[in-house]
């Protein structure tokens, strides 16, 4: 579709999928906010302290955790968006992440 403009005519760009990808976009900063919540969480309870990357980066890998321990043992239900439980489990994965960190004593790169 163009639309005319005198003597020119601009082409007009529609997206198809604009739709999904407006949706991917808050799937993404909804994971980043509750990798972010997770990871404060963790950190207050095993008393770490971690700049806000590595703090979102363990929130979000506690997270991958938790989810897989939860869709092992209580698979989501079919209309399912949110489960409180899975905040919880996110949460108890995240201080496991910690906990095996501080075990093997590993350092976290410095930036």
């Amino acid at each position: 579709m163009s639309l005319p403009i005198g003597n020119f005519a601009i082409a007009r760009v529609e997206f198809p999928n604009r739709r999904s990808y407006n949706a991917n976009m808050l799937h993404l900063i909804w994971y980043l906010f509750v990798g972010f919540l997770v990871g404060c969480v963790a950190k207050a309870l095993m008393h770490m302290h971690l700049s806000i990357t590595w703090t979102v980066v363990l929130g979000i890998v506690g997270s991958i955790i938790g989810g897989a321990v939860t869709h092992l043992f209580y698979p989501p239900s079919a209309g399912g968006k949110f489960h409180l439980g899975g905040i919880i489990v996110s949460i108890i994965g995240a201080i496991l992440v910690l906990y095996i960190w501080h075990k093997f004593r590993l350092q976290l790169p410095r930036g």
